[in-house]
């Protein structure tokens, strides 16, 4: 299905790129904000040192339009003068960024169902609308993320919610997003209206999205957003879905695909009075962000790889595809990079990594001289990797599941090779060990763990009932495919509790709704815990000589938390392309 969508997307794409060519460009978007006043006194400097960016987003005074009073017009005086006298060369399509705050008024909360709210609203967008068009900028670029205080797009965050269905909360976002793009398109009437993110963060599981899910989403009621304004969208306002989600691709299907179900898929979370003004007036996106291929957080760490070369081809890599595949524009956003050495605070002032301008360089040189990028991100990466290969022992006994390792496991069952950590923290070592034993007969696939732990009593265990999120405490997860194949396969997992965790993934979308028949018991010792599995063959598409698999452990305490796997990974569990392979053969 998957190479299906492919080739039909390849098919249009190429067919009409053919009959309609546009420029790709790059916009500049992160932590070296980019005000009227610097830009007006170095833009000489700025458009000079970074001349592969074709636009960049300008921060004003004040960037927070869901408030409960109206903002005073007064206070951009000066950033209306100071754009207006900015001699802008090579940065001609720019963009005044927006945030959607979380705004807290002394009183009390910013709430979609005060009318006064909502004109306060409508009146601040329409302000910010007027100051783009007047300073020359293509539009406004809307970040819906909520970095603190009210989160107005989650359901369970906002103040009515015990009293308000979110039906009722539904109808309402939607009808101010009505209010407030006529305020803006009354002010600027051709606008670009270029979101961070649209219905693109829902792409891993759009077509199972219902009311129920949409409630639970912590932007569930971002679409009654966007249809609000689909409702009264002037036929020459472009709406961008800037699908940050592609900070993590690593293959050119991942842009593909997303472009498709941004463009077709997501069609379902659009009303069906507003679908034809989607698909003619929403334009797709991709957001490129080099401080994940480069490292620089520890909480990204794990999307990162090791080495100065990897790291800038996957940097341009994203940036190859995202301008082939895109309508117009991506986004670069950049953090722990000062692209202007305007960060004088802080200890990266004036860091731009090695290669990272020559890979955006060379990545968009290539597009506009219609050449291939030469190279595989993936096979880059897969000479490292360690992906394993195992041979599964014939056993001619059952196994009781009780948790318990039976001596019999371990004497006559060769071990797997031990775990490893992801690609980027590989030379960190495992401080603790996992060892997996697996064994078969005509029937089950049988699986023990044994997991070591110092800290037993400090082991954070998360869920209470089947198919929670229990991967987001301390636990153990397998992924085997069906067939020989990358997809379907089917993720189990199971914690400390003996909380079990399944589903089947079919094609990159993992749906818990299917739940199969099959055993798990744990044994919790003084410094480590075991766990025995046992799957019947049937419950997995019967018996195959060949599959490919992954094990792998969430470790998780008070103090530290890891992953380890035995095929080794690159940021997460479920890349199947770096699954391992067992082997059943006799």
């Amino acid at each position: 299905m998957q190479k299906l969508i492919l080739f039909l997307f390849l098919f249009s794409y190429f067919l009409f790129s053919e009959i309609f060519s546009i420029d790709k460009k790059i916009i500049h978007h992160g932590w070296s904000w980019l005000t009227p006043e610097i830009l007006r006194e170095k833009i000489r400097n700025i458009e000079n040192s970074t001349p592969f960016f074709d636009g960049v987003v300008i921060r004003l005074k004040d960037i927070l339009p869901f408030k409960k009073k109206k903002i005073n017009e007064g206070i951009y005086k000066e950033d209306i003068e100071n754009l207006k006298n900015t001699d802008f060369k090579i940065f001609k399509d720019n963009f005044l960024i927006v945030f959607s705050g979380g705004i807290k008024d002394e009183k009390e909360e910013w709430d979609w169902f005060n009318e006064k709210d909502i004109e306060s609203s409508a009146y601040n967008w329409g302000l910010l609308a007027k100051i783009a068009k007047e300073v020359g900028c293509k539009g406004l670029i809307f970040d819906p993320e909520v970095y603190y205080g009210i989160k107005i797009f989650n359901y369970n965050s906002l103040i009515n919610k015990n009293e308000k269905t979110f039906e009722e909360y539904y109808n309402q976002v939607r009808k101010a997003g009505r209010k407030i793009m006529s305020s803006i398109q009354k002010e600027y009437p051709n606008i670009v209206l270029f979101f961070l993110f649209g219905n693109s963060i829902f792409t891993g599981n759009v077509y199972s999205m219902d009311v129920k899910i949409l409630s639970q989403h912590p932007y569930g009621l971002l679409p009654a957003f966007i249809n609000g304004i689909l409702d009264v969208i002037n036929p020459e306002v472009l709406l961008i879905d800037g699908n940050e989600p592609s900070y993590w691709y690593r293959k050119p299907e991942d842009f593909y695909t997303a472009y498709h179900i941004i463009k077709e898929g997501s069609i379902l979370l659009v009303a069906p009075e507003n679908r034809e003004k989607y698909k003619r007036q929403v334009r797709v996106s991709f957001g490129i962000y080099p401080d994940l291929y480069y490292g620089f957080y520890k909480s990204f760490v794990g999307g990162s790889i090791p080495g100065e070369m990897e790291r800038a081809k996957w940097y341009e890599h994203n940036i190859y595809w995202g301008l082939k595949v895109c309508d117009e524009y991506i986004w670069n956003y950049a953090e722990k990079i000062d692209w202007y050495g305007i960060q004088e605070k802080q200890p990266w002032c004036n860091y731009v990594p090695k290669g990272a301008k020559d890979a955006i360089i060379s990545a968009k040189r290539k597009i506009q001289t219609g050449k291939e990028l030469e190279f595989n991100i993936l096979e880059v990466l897969k000479n490292k990797l360690m992906i394993r290969n195992m041979k599964v022992e014939k056993i001619d006994r059952q196994i009781e599941i009780d948790g318990r390792l039976e001596p019999f496991i371990m004497e006559k069952i060769k071990s797997l090779p031990d775990f490893v950590g992801r690609f980027s923290e590989v030379e960190k070592g495992i401080q603790c060990q996992t060892k997996v034993w697996c064994g078969y007969d005509e029937k089950y696939l049988y699986i023990c763990f044994y997991n070591e732990e110092p800290s037993i009593s400090e082991v954070q265990v998360y869920g209470e009932e089947r198919d929670e999120d229990i991967w987001k405490g301390d636990c153990v997860e397998i992924f085997i495919t069906k067939y020989n194949f990358l997809y379907p396969y089917y993720h189990f997992i199971v914690n400390l509790s003996n909380i079990q965790y399944d589903a089947i993934n079919i094609n990159g979308n993992e749906d818990k709704a299917w739940n199969g028949k099959w055993e798990s018991a744990v044994f919790k010792g003084e410094n480590y815990w075991t766990v025995e599995i046992k799957i019947p063959f049937a419950e997995i598409g019967g018996f195959i000589s060949e599959r490919r698999a992954n094990f792998c452990r969430v470790r998780k305490t008070k103090k530290e938390s890891s992953l380890a796997t035995w095929s080794q990974i690159i940021s997460w569990f479920n890349e199947p392309e770096n699954f391992g392979i067992l082997n059943f053969k006799e």
